[in-house]
């Protein structure tokens, strides 16, 4: 979706239920249409317009029906919602206050609304208000992570011999997918309490729920649980500062026996040419959070000074760019 308009008539078509009528069916009327999601023709036909200039439908006489660039894409339906869904949460704070984000980065981080979904707390009585925003940031996220699985496991296959901590591990769908790569593998989810609770929640359907923990935490303040092979930070750090982020590598240091693995997988500042690249809806979030992310030299930095010896360092290319480090701890050989 490369413009607002677009994307707008898409989720409007999803949230309507217009997709759900059509998906299933070879071609549809305007009549029936507007009946199945209870709006008149005028509004109807408005819709299809716009969603046939996205792309998304085609009108062939009187039917209207998916175009088969579309229908390839339903298999991502999922990551389709959560980038559209992601995007508009990110709009308003793009609309008015992108200006900070580029001049004064702090002020941005204590102007913009979009912080307040993911403003984790760890103490035990939580408002409703704070529950229900941080579910919808766990779901999202979810999404992305369900999909940023494969080309880790790509260059990191796992053989079930590995012990793994997933610090930060939000609802546990990246776990859920290294523990379906691999029947043996067996994978412990560290995050706050309110995390915890909704990751529950969220592994239940897993076929492979059974080998998926969470420890409830903060690593801010306790120390991490011991008798693992190795720490999994994934999509984590950069929302700490650079100070706090040692704090954690130190605390794995500790935790970990030698040769136990850090394993970082992490956002990184976008490795693609910004000046010449299209810029689309859905590319908001990229932007909105380029100056959270960090350049991977900083890990590759910080980690021999803790102790560790890196033994891998890979770039990824996705629409926003990964890094993926491998580093054997020998501080405790010291």
């Amino acid at each position: 979706m490369d413009t607002l308009v677009k994307a707008r008539a898409l989720k409007t078509a999803i949230d309507l239920g217009l997709l759900n009528y059509i998906v299933p069916r070879e071609s549809v009327s305007l009549a029936a249409l507007a009946r199945s999601i209870e709006c008149d023709q005028r509004g109807t036909q408005l819709l299809v317009d716009l969603l046939v200039a996205a792309g998304v439908l085609l009108v062939r006489h009187e039917d209207i029906l998916l175009s088969p660039e579309f229908k390839a894409a339903l298999p991502y339906f999922d990551l389709l919602c959560t980038k559209l869904a992601l995007s508009g949460l990110l709009l308003a704070d793009f609309s008015e206050n992108f200006s900070a984000l580029i001049s004064n980065p702090e002020k941005f981080r204590e102007s913009a609304s979009i912080f307040s979904l993911f403003e984790y707390t760890s103490e035990t009585n939580i408002e409703v208000s704070t529950y229900l925003r941080t579910r919808l940031w766990v779901q999202l996220t979810s999404v992305l992570s369900k999909y940023e699985a494969a080309p880790f496991l790509w260059l990191y296959p796992l053989d079930g011999s590995t012990l793994i901590l997933d610090v930060g591990g939000n609802s546990g769908s990246f776990a859920s997918q290294l523990c379906q790569s691999c029947p043996a593998q067996r994978v412990s989810v560290f995050d706050l309490p309110l995390i915890c609770s909704l990751g529950l929640n969220y592994v239940l359907p897993s076929p492979c729920v059974d080998r998926i923990r969470f420890i409830a935490g903060d690593i801010r303040s306790d120390r991490l649980p011991t008798g693992f092979d190795a720490h999994l930070y994934k999509s984590f750090l950069h929302d700490w500062s650079d100070q706090d982020v040692r704090q954690h590598l130190s605390r794995s240091a500790r935790a970990l026996p030698s040769g136990g693995k850090v394993i970082i997988y992490e956002r990184i500042t976008s490795q693609r040419d910004i000046a010449s690249s299209p810029w689309n809806f859905c590319d908001i979030p990229v932007l909105m959070f380029e100056r959270s992310y960090r350049d991977p030299a900083f890990y590759l930095q910080v980690l021999p000074q803790l102790g560790f010896v890196v033994t891998a360092a890979h770039v990824i290319r996705l629409d926003q760019d990964f890094c993926l480090i491998e580093a054997t701890n020998r501080s405790a050989d010291d």
